[in-house]
Formats: structure tokens, sequence, C-alpha cells
């Protein structure tokens, strides 16, 4: 399995610059290709593995009605990871918390956290390949699209952005890094959503549906 390095600048403000690997992602697997390895390693026909696959997202989904989490052996545990709908944050906010009604309230995704062991395997069975070079974020004068993806990369692996964030990766005045980032939020094609008000807005990934 590839990887590689990733260069950015400190988010502390202390003018150092920092490493983050990264996994080259080839493509997403298909369907097609993900049974025909199941059946390879297990030698059970797609019949059978498509009920087994079907059958435990049913249990899941019938555990967390129930308000359950659900730990599958050897894999890891998966649980219901709730939030506040598109506008209604920012009522509540405004209120202070005095009311809100559980319509305001939904399920934003599921949460998998992988099990120790599971992890500690794959440490000891994937040989990691640095590739060629250093993705580096260099100190240029970029167009705002290659800003929105220099956003997009910060936020894979810290949980979010505040505009001095913004301001350190672009060398933006922190005028126009509010703006540009407040105008990604409002954008329904960006991949970024504002939360929070005054003082404490972050700017976060939104949930993969």
């Amino acid at each position: 399995m590839e990887y590689t390095f990733r260069e950015m600048p400190d988010m502390n403000g202390t003018g150092k610059r920092r490493m983050y690997p990264k996994v080259n992602h080839c493509n997403l697997m298909s369907q097609k290709d993900f049974y025909e390895l199941v059946e390879k390693i297990t030698h059970l026909n797609r019949g059978v593995t498509e009920a087994v696959i079907t059958g435990l997202a049913t249990v899941i989904e019938t555990a967390f009605i129930s308000g359950d989490s659900v730990k599958v052996p050897g894999l890891g545990v998966f649980s219901l990871a709730l939030g506040m709908k598109k506008g209604a944050e920012t009522q509540y906010l405004q209120k202070r918390g005095e009311h809100y009604d559980t319509q305001d309230v939904e399920i934003k995704t599921v949460k998998f956290l992988a099990d120790r062991q599971w992890v500690k395997g794959m440490r000891r069975g994937l040989d990691l390949v640095k590739a060629d070079g250093v993705k580096t974020i260099r100190k240029t004068k970029n167009t705002e699209e290659e800003r929105y993806q220099m956003a997009l990369e910060f936020l894979e692996s810290q949980p979010y952005m505040t505009v001095h964030h913004y301001v350190q990766l672009t060398k933006l005045g922190r005028t126009k890094a509010a703006e540009e980032l407040k105008a990604f939020a409002a954008d329904p094609e960006r991949k970024i959503r504002r939360t929070g008000r005054g003082s404490h807005v972050l700017y976060v990934k939104k949930d993969e549906t």
C-alpha cells in the first residue's frame, strides 16, 4: 500500500511546517469486485454472501432503533451520530438553549471504530511503501479553487478549521479569508459547512451521505 507525505504549515502560527502521511487511494472497489473477493477468500457463493451482509446491515439498524451501538466481533463498533438540521443549530445558539424541537435533530451519519486487534493485525500484515516525492502546500498565490482544495485536505486531518487556520494556510488577509470560508459554507456544492456564531464560528467537513 502506497502513501505520500503532505507538507503543510503548522496551524499554531509557529512558522514551522508539519508532515502528514496520507494513503494513496486508487479506486473504490466495485460491488462486483467486492463479492468476488469475498467468494475467493471465504469460498462462499455470492447468494450467501449477499444474504449475510444484508442481514448484518438489518441487525445494526434494528439495534440503532433500540438505542444500542453494535460491536461486530473482529471488525469494530458501529454507532449513530446525531446533529442539528441545517439552520436549526444557529437558531438554537441564538436562543442559548432555551428551547428546541425534536424535529430539529436528525441522524447525521454512522460512526465506525475499528477493533484494536484487527488494526494491530493489519499493521503486521500490510507493507507500507512510500511513493516518490512529497506533496507540499507552499506560500504561493493560489486560485480560489486551489485554496478550497487546501481547506479540504486540512479538514481530512483536523476536526475543524477556524479563520485563523485558513489565514495561516493560504496567506490571505483575515477579512478575505473569512469571506471566502463563508462563501464556501454557503455553497451547497461545496463540502464545507459552518457551525457556531460570533467569535466561535468553526468550519467542518460535511458528513458524507
